[in-house]
This record gives C-alpha cells, sequence and structure tokens, in this order.
C-alpha cells in the first residue's frame, strides 16, 4: 500500500488503471484481516485511519531497507579489497583444498533495473585461478566504486521521496475511500 500511495504522490494524486487495481486488491485483503466485513459508511473515518497506519507502516519499512542498502553499500569497497586479500591469501597458501568456493558483491548497472547489486560466486580451481581473481576485482574495483557511488545517490533521493510522503498519507487514505466504500458494499 506505502508504494502505492508513492505512486499517488508522484502521478498528482492519480493512479493508473492497473495500480488502481492493485488498491482494490490490497484494500481487500487489509478488509479481511482487520474485519471490516459489516462495516457501515459511518464507520469510514476507522477505516482510513486503518488505510493511513499500514501505508505508515509499510512507509517505515521501506525506509529501513532503503537505510540498511546505503550503509551496506558505504562499506562495498573495504569488503571488495577484504575480498581481494583473502583471494591472495587462497593463491598464495600451499595447503589450500581446491576447490575453493567464494563470493563477492560489487554495484552494476543493469539495462532492466539500472543499478542493482550484484553477487559474483566463484568456484576456484587452483591458485592460479584465485590470482587471477584477485587481479580482475582489484582491477575493477574503481569502476565499481563509481557506481556504488551512482547508487548512493540514488539511495539518498529515493529515502527523500519516502520521508516526504509521510506527510501525504492521510490524504492518500481518503482518496482511496471510493474504493474503500465498493469493497464494503461487496463484503455487506
Amino acid at each position: 500500500m506505502a508504494r502505492l500511495a508513492l505512486e499517488w504522490e508522484k502521478q498528482s494524486g492519480k493512479l493508473k488503471v492497473r495500480q488502481r487495481e492493485q488498491l482494490r486488491r490490497a484494500l481487500t485483503v487489509a478488509a479481511n484481516i482487520l474485519s471490516w466485513e459489516g462495516a457501515s459508511e459511518k464507520e469510514l473515518d476507522a477505516i482510513t485511519r486503518d488505510i493511513t497506519k499500514l501505508a505508515r507502516a509499510g512507509t517505515r519499512a521501506i525506509r529501513r531497507d532503503l537505510e540498511r542498502e546505503t550503509k551496506i553499500k558505504r562499506k562495498e569497497i573495504d569488503l571488495l579489497k577484504a575480498a581481494v586479500k583473502t583471494l591472495r591469501k587462497v593463491a598464495e597458501d600451499a595447503e589450500s583444498d581446491y576447490p575453493v568456493e567464494f563470493s563477492y558483491s560489487y554495484t552494476a548497472r543493469s539495462p532492466a533495473r539500472g543499478l542493482v547489486t550484484k553477487t559474483e560466486p566463484l568456484t576456484l580451481a587452483d591458485a592460479g585461478e584465485a590470482g587471477a581473481a584477485a587481479d580482475n576485482v582489484e582491477k575493477r574495483t574503481e569502476t565499481w566504486d563509481k557506481l556504488r557511488l551512482e547508487m548512493i545517490e540514488e539511495l539518498k533521493v529515493r529515502e527523500k521521496q519516502w520521508a516526504d510522503l509521510s506527510g501525504s498519507l492521510s490524504s492518500f487514505a481518503k482518496a482511496a475511500q471510493g474504493t474503500v466504500k465498493e469493497i464494503l458494499a461487496i463484503l455487506t
């Protein structure tokens, strides 16, 4: 519901057809969980408060996720440097048992989704592969750092959008009253 509230805000108080259907489904689920069946239009204010609470809870959860993702992104280069050190240790250690499973994460650009975090799993067969993997990660770290910084900026923008949305959640809930009335009519 929080994502629909954000779209409603971005689209100047309107939802597209598919989004209205998503809202109807979300409100139907909320009606079943919160026992709105049998509620009259007189209780619409209480239902509107429920919708506002649900959207606010969703907004808080999304903001926490964005903050967590931003913290992880800030540490990404340090983690990549640690990955290089680990790969070098594996390559230099004569007693390493191969194959060795290893993975690391970095920021990448996806044509469909924009900037994303990608995890690269490796299965290293020998010391040569471990050394080559360390060289590859070290060589690409600068490029990944640029993408990481871009992603941090995007995350900040998204965090601000969600923070700004908090003030208009009650307006969104009031705008959803028409859909709530339809659902109440179906439930009674």
